[in-house]
């Protein structure tokens, strides 16, 4: 257990981030997101709430804020899915509670995610899937459901083709076309700044690409998936309309599952409350590994009275 008064507010230029990586490298919990080269590429600044002893940090908190109107508040940039508070012991509803009391203490306004070891019962709950790939393969496909297995026989009469030859580039361009009218929010900033990401992953992390071509020699789907520590996510994956009336996408999925049996990592599909696409990722035997949506609004009454507002226009549009 820790004291409230042991966590600390330090500005981005002051964290030790050799310290801050390495605890984040050792947490249970530990996610790509909540790097620093992740979150320094990703977002538009960050500070940090930390637990330190002995010179080491034993609990982090990044926090990403921006500003408008005057005021910094906390957001969830653009591929990053979940934050929150990470450490090598348990992060128990008491501490994840006090690390928010100072968390409110520095910004009047957030709406992030923690992520699934940061559980409180107040919270709201996102949904995300993930798959242990660690059996073989036999094991794994035989808890595909009967709707998958009928849609990769389908598949299999196409004469798909499962390629590593798909540039990053590829992926990203296909990606943006497909999804910048569905993802209105995302800038092209950002979609830039995913890419910068993607160019130089060195010796931060694995950049997995995998593709199926169809029997015409075309690039009909898409995954790519960036692989760290033990766990590899589906950040992007993109099929065409040709790709959907051949199950692409199963086949792809049925694919990496393939390639990828037997090892220690977990596949993290990335979500979704949408029910089509959770259904699609259960499909395959993924389980729900839940994260949290967190949010207060201590805005000026009249910022509050605008916040309002605006987010009433949103949902009538």
């Amino acid at each position: 257990m820790i004291n409230e008064s042991e966590i600390k507010f330090i500005r981005n230029a002051d964290i030790d981030r050799v310290a801050y990586d390495r605890c984040v490298a050792g947490a249970a919990n530990t996610l790509i997101y909540a790097w620093s080269f992740y979150l320094d590429r990703m977002s538009q600044g960050w500070d940090l709430l930390a637990v330190s002893r002995e010179d080491n940090y034993e609990y982090v908190m990044p926090l990403v804020s921006r500003r408008k109107w005057g005021v910094a508040y906390l957001y969830q940039p653009t591929f990053v899915q979940q934050l929150g508070i990470f450490s090598a012991n348990t992060v128990t509803p008491e501490i994840v509670n006090q690390f928010i009391n100072i968390a409110k203490d520095e910004f009047a306004f957030a709406e992030i995610h923690l992520n699934s070891g940061n559980s409180i019962r107040w919270l709201s709950v996102r949904s995300n899937f993930i798959l242990d790939l660690s059996p073989g393969y036999d094991l794994l496909s035989a808890s595909f459901t009967r709707d998958l297995k009928n849609n990769l026989k389908l598949s299999s009469r196409t004469n798909l083709v499962y390629t590593r030859d798909v540039s990053a580039e590829v992926c990203l361009k296909n990606f943006q076309q497909e999804y910048s009218s569905k993802l209105p929010a995302v800038t092209p900033a950002e979609y830039s700044n995913f890419a910068e990401l993607c160019r130089n992953p060195g010796s931060d992390f694995q950049l997995v690409i995998r593709g199926i071509t169809n029997e015409h020699g075309h690039l009909v789907a898409t995954a790519l998936m960036p692989r760290k520590q033990n766990r590899l996510y589906l950040l992007q994956s993109w099929v065409s309309l040709a790709g959907r009336a051949a199950k692409a996408n199963h086949y792809l999925m049925d694919q990496v599952i393939r390639e990828f049996a037997g090892s220690d990592l977990l596949l993290d599909f990335e979500g979704s409350d949408v029910p089509g696409i959770a259904a699609f990722y259960r499909n395959f035997g993924a389980i729900d590994q839940p994260y949290y949506f967190l949010q207060w609004n201590n805005l000026p009454f009249m910022l509050r009275k605008i916040k309002e507002i605006k987010d009433g226009f949103r949902k009538t549009r």
